[in-house]
């Protein structure tokens, strides 16, 4: 089966620093958020128990690691998201703090 390729953004950065600072509203965030989740979901549906033992390169950009089990990468997916949300969650709470 033909592997899924996440779509590239205008607002993607090289490396691991996602979507720039500048210049977004939280509306284009929030459709970014929504379009990632709908790819995720779409990949996820059509994985068999077999493809998530495969070994698979890890890239971004240029960058080529090590192959992990597509099971480790959608933990590793999973953490850094819900590192991400903590992040926005602490965020917020300053934002009220201050308001």
């Amino acid at each position: 089966p033909a592997r899924r390729i996440m779509p590239e953004y205008p607002e993607m950065n090289s490396g691991n620093n996602g979507v720039n600072t500048r210049g977004e509203s939280a509306e284009r965030a929030i459709q970014i958020l929504n379009e990632a989740q709908l790819f995720v979901r779409d990949v996820l549906f059509h994985l068999t128990p077999e493809q998530l033992e495969e070994l698979r390169e890890r890239r971004v950009g240029n960058w080529v690691g090590e192959p992990k089990s597509v099971r480790w990468m959608m933990l590793h997916i999973l953490e850094h998201t819900a590192l991400h949300i903590g992040h926005m969650e602490l965020t917020h709470q300053l934002l009220l703090k201050q308001a």
